[in-house]
């Protein structure tokens, strides 16, 4: 009656909406597992093992979906989320970083600061009670700051694990398993000197677990002040750029799953998931990342038999794909995009070679990166059969020899080298290095002109010279050949002709009307 209607009404205002919806998703939740596990039971459905399952067993950190379901009955430790994104942090060892000091001195009353000993920041986890409590034990994090191996400074964090810790001259930060980062200045005129920290800013919460944490400090010039930048990579893929001095703000974020997911799409194993071996930002403020293909851990391994069996013989390693065991990418902030700036592809090439860049090649960041790419080369499915006639060194006279067997059998290898040449010319523009773009441009010519491939020869000196009637004079690298400016990369285009083009193709004689062409051109502007 109207008593029970004013009761049932109060019921509904007492009760906590929270409360409600919460009970209403466990109960869907519920349901839904109860449907799918009959569904699967009645249909005999198994889990699936094509190129799909194997980026779905990479993105959930290669459990599948069974074990997941075991998973859900256990308590999940600080960091960890089933069921989504999850790349590896290590949280069962000792973190350390060596404090980088302060480049200009500051007269101080403090003494013995110079005594050249080296000033570690460590970060130990451990197990235990904090000291004042009667409750359980609790994970515990122990920053500390020695010097000459000596204890000086520590704080303690409760309740989480570090699973990375960087440093700058000004900032210490340690990356938790919980998702958190913890940010400590120090002496703003000793910098480390002072072996003690304070705990500068509050918590900075990311979501998801540290996997890497980098600092760069940036010298300021006259009109702007000394900066410090935090890279931050969290195990959902996620990363994040940020300027924390003078002012704290996000640069700009992504996420590194695109190229993850791509070179488990290009390896065509499913035994095999992409780790991550390295990201920085670079001197010339390019974010570098370098993944590597491993074998799934989580695979058993009549599987990885199973996927070698009929391939290249019982106890070989395994292909990986074209593209190696090691590639490397820059993050395009325009874009919002990864670009893959080297890889193993054009093993097949004159110009690849296994070996480190030598010193009489032009080095830069193009070289640095395809050097520690180049190991990971030897898994490619690609196998050059005769190394022999590579020639790696660019000489004219080997060149001359090679063009001469090319003739012979369609010019095949002549294409792999001249797409190698224009990859890394590509690449090099991308990462801003103007001496690698001429040193690839001076191979490009020579690859054309010892073949004789006078169309093509033109086609290259219309691209340098430009169009002086285009619309933009801008002289962003990415579409230069589109641009009216004189310059590329601070490289002036007649002067490439000049020094380059020309010089090469008089090298050949089949090419010396185009020679002259070229050279009344340029005299001619």
């Amino acid at each position: 009656t109207a008593d029970n209607a004013d009761k049932t009404q109060k019921e509904k205002k007492d009760s906590d909406p929270m409360k409600d919806a919460l009970e209403s998703a466990a109960k869907a939740a519920s349901a839904a597992e109860d449907i799918n596990a009959v569904s699967s039971k009645r249909d005999g459905q198994t889990p699936r093992k094509d190129s799909e399952g194997a980026i779905n067993g990479l993105v959930t950190g290669g459990v599948t979906h069974r074990e997941q379901n075991h998973h859900r009955q256990m308590p999940a430790s600080p960091g960890t989320r089933l069921g989504t994104a999850q790349i590896p942090h290590s949280t069962s060892r000792t973190h350390s970083v060596d404090l980088p000091l302060l480049a200009t001195e500051k007269p101080s009353l403090l003494v013995d600061l110079d005594d050249g000993s080296t000033i570690v920041a460590d970060c130990t986890n451990s197990i235990k009670i904090p000291a004042g409590s009667s409750g359980h034990s609790l994970p515990c994090t122990t920053l500390s700051i020695s010097r000459g191996g000596k204890r000086q400074w520590k704080d303690e964090l409760y309740g989480t694990s570090s699973s990375a810790v960087a440093a700058s001259e000004e900032i210490v930060a340690v990356g938790t398993a919980d998702g958190c980062i913890y940010l400590y200045g120090t002496s703003p005129t000793l910098g480390w000197k002072s072996v003690a920290a304070f705990r500068s800013h509050p918590p900075i919460v990311v979501g998801n677990a540290v996997v890497s944490l980098q600092l760069k400090s940036i010298e300021g010039t006259e009109k702007s002040k000394r900066a410090v930048e935090m890279l931050v990579v969290t195990s959902d893929g996620s990363f994040g750029v940020y300027n924390l001095v003078p002012e704290t703000k996000l640069l700009y974020k992504g996420s590194i799953l695109a190229p993850m997911t791509h070179m488990v799409l290009s390896s065509q194993n499913e035994n095999l998931q992409p780790r991550l071996a390295r990201i920085q930002v670079t001197s010339s403020n390019k974010l570098l990342l370098l993944l590597s293909l491993e074998a799934n851990a989580n695979r058993s391994v009549s599987d990885d038999n199973g996927a070698r069996s009929g391939s290249r013989g019982a106890g070989s390693s395994p292909s990986v794909g074209v593209g190696g065991s090691l590639q490397a990418f820059v993050y395009n902030r325009a874009m919002e995009l990864w670009v893959r700036v080297s890889d193993s592809r054009f093993i097949l090439s004159d110009f690849y070679s296994t070996l480190p860049t030598m010193n009489g090649v032009k080095q830069g960041a193009l070289s640095n990166v395809d050097d520690m790419v180049r190991s990971g080369s030897s898994l490619s499915s690609l196998k050059p059969s005769h190394r022999g006639r590579q020639t790696s060194d660019g000489s004219t006279a080997a060149m001359y020899n090679h063009a001469e067997e090319e003739r012979g059998n369609q010019g095949s290898s002549n294409v792999i080298t001249r797409a190698h040449c224009e990859d890394r010319m590509a690449c090099a523009l991308a990462l801003g290095s103007a001496k690698e773009f001429e040193h690839w441009l001076t191979l490009f010519v020579r690859t054309l002109s010892m073949g004789g491939f006078a169309d093509h020869l033109r086609l290259v000196v219309d691209l340098l010279l430009g169009n002086p009637e285009a619309t933009t004079d801008s002289e962003i690298s990415c579409c230069w050949w589109l641009s009216s400016a004189g310059s590329v990369l601070s490289l002036e285009r007649k002067d490439l002709v000049k020094k380059i083009i020309i010089p090469e193709m008089s090298k050949n004689r089949a090419l010396q009307r185009i020679t002259n062409e070229v050279s009344m051109e340029i005299n001619s502007l």
